[in-house]
């Protein structure tokens, strides 16, 4: 198996593909972490949730962590991504219109809340079996 460390440029395209990610934040105390549904918008996280969730309160203004992955666990093989950036709530209601329709919440109920998360640090890791075997991960970015 080999081990990459991954560009931010392959990052951020394979961040791309995915629709779920966890953010990373506090709420007034310990650490939590968050299930989101997400979209990328150039290199900004944009996640749509609501007024009252937990991540609401905790994350605008703040620094926080984003991580995303896919793994196989019957090959062994897959990718993690993790963003660290400043968070912002979406004030401004055109960008907020624009940027939840990029965003399709899965849980029903009302999600107006825009938040975006710089990529300010991108890090990322990919575990792939040797160029012979047949679970090589390859992509285009």
């Amino acid at each position: 198996m080999d081990l990459e460390t991954l560009s931010r440029e392959d990052a951020l395209w394979l961040v791309s593909r995915v629709q779920v990610g966890r953010a990373a934040c506090t709420e007034g105390g310990p650490p939590a972490v968050k299930p989101a549904e997400f979209a990328l918008d150039g290199e900004s996280i944009v996640i749509r949730t609501s007024v009252d969730s937990g991540i609401a309160r905790a994350v605008p203004g703040s620094v926080v962590a984003f991580q995303v992955d896919d793994i196989d666990t019957a090959a062994h093989t897959g990718w993690t991504v993790t963003i660290i950036g400043r968070a912002e709530n979406v004030r401004d209601a055109a960008a907020a219109r624009r940027l939840s329709d990029l965003v399709h919440p899965w849980a029903d109920g009302r999600r107006d809340y825009v938040i975006r998360i710089d990529t300010g640090l991108v890090s990322g890791r990919r575990l792939q079996t040797h160029p012979d075997g047949d679970a090589l991960i390859r992509f285009s970015g």
